[in-house]
């Protein structure tokens, strides 16, 4: 009687949290893994699935296939194949490498992104989970310090433990449900065009004679800028200003556009979303603004060039732009080189 009572005991033993955590994301249409362990915090390997995920019958796991998965490896953490199979995309947010600010900077140029379910681990990275059953998207770096998890993506699901002993925590909405908007579409227009520089597709020996009539000349200010030069300053709000930017360096190219230029800086007065924004110009045309921590920075160093020489100057490069034809056309963006 005591072996049977003893044997019933042991069988009931509740399942670990990352096997209840894999069970509970399959049930919601997720196609969960086990993962092996986590690289160190300040590593960039990808994620180990510890079983095929390229083979032809991989599938959505059953809860049965997911408690036999666990049983042969006990202290597996547990990961989500992103994209269309699972349904979701998922924007990973690395503080460590300026993934917080390119976020403010895309958010101040394309609107916020909507309240959704949440995924931290310490303090440096976050995950932000949305709906996803469109078109495919790639996977892959998009800006400085952000990625998107889409088709052939994968992602760590908590309670999984990194090297730290920190365990990966749901933040907003727990667990994600309805809640999980979908994808806004400036995002998802982000996964198909990274903000990345892109080489052309076909090198090039001439400029077409075009580029040659309607590039404009190189500007030659009349005196140096006001501003020393410095580490590079992120400029938002370029895509209202494209044909302002084509017009300075003489529109897109085959090959895109690499100019630099002399950029002028006005505060802006009166802005109730960011006390501290400066408004960027180029040959008189206004083609964005700096906001957010870069332009409290910037901001005293702008005013005192103004009080000193009647306007603020510094060095700027403008890029983007290439026409690979087949509708394949890059934006042109404004970098900012100064000292704060």
């Amino acid at each position: 009687m005591r072996g049977a009572l003893t044997g019933t005991m042991a069988s009931a033993r509740p399942d670990p949290p990352a096997l209840v955590a894999a069970i509970e994301a399959a049930e919601r249409g997720s196609s969960v893994v086990p993962l092996g362990p986590l690289a160190a915090l300040d590593a960039l390997g990808p994620l180990d699935p510890l079983v095929d995920l390229e083979a032809p019958t991989h599938h959505r796991a059953t809860p049965d296939e997911l408690r036999a998965w666990w049983r042969r490896w006990p202290d597996a953490n547990v990961g989500v194949v992103t994209g269309r199979l699972s349904g979701v995309l998922v924007l990973d947010v690395d503080h460590r490498r300026g993934g917080d600010g390119s976020l403010v900077h895309l958010e101040a140029e394309f609107g916020p992104l909507p309240p959704t379910a949440e995924v931290r681990l310490g303090g440096w990275e976050r995950q932000l989970w949305f709906r996803h059953g469109g078109p495919p998207l790639a996977s892959g770096a998009v800006a400085d310090g952000l990625a998107v998890q889409a088709d052939g993506g994968l992602v760590v699901l908590p309670p999984s433990v990194a090297p730290s002993g920190e365990a990966y925590h749901w933040e907003i909405a727990h667990p994600p449900a309805d809640r999980v908007p979908t994808t806004p579409d400036w995002l998802a227009d982000l996964a198909r065009h990274p903000r990345v520089d892109r080489p052309p597709v076909v090198e090039q020996l001439h400029l077409p004679v075009d580029d040659l009539l309607t590039a404009p000349p190189a500007m030659v200010p009349a005196a140096e800028p006001t501003l020393p030069s410095g580490p590079a300053v992120a400029v938002v709000g370029e895509s209202r200003h494209q044909s302002e930017l084509a017009a300075v360096t003489g529109g897109r190219r085959a090959r895109g556009v690499d100019r630099r230029v002399t950029a002028e800086l006005v505060p802006i007065a009166g802005d109730p979303h960011d006390p501290h924004a400066i408004g960027v110009r180029v040959h008189g045309l206004e083609v964005g603004r700096v906001v957010g921590a870069e332009a409290e920075r910037c901001r005293p160093a702008v005013i005192a060039a103004i009080g000193q020489h009647g306007m603020a100057t510094c060095h700027a490069r403008i890029r983007g732009g290439w026409n690979h034809g087949r509708g394949d056309l890059g934006r042109l963006g404004i970098t900012l080189y100064l000292s704060g």
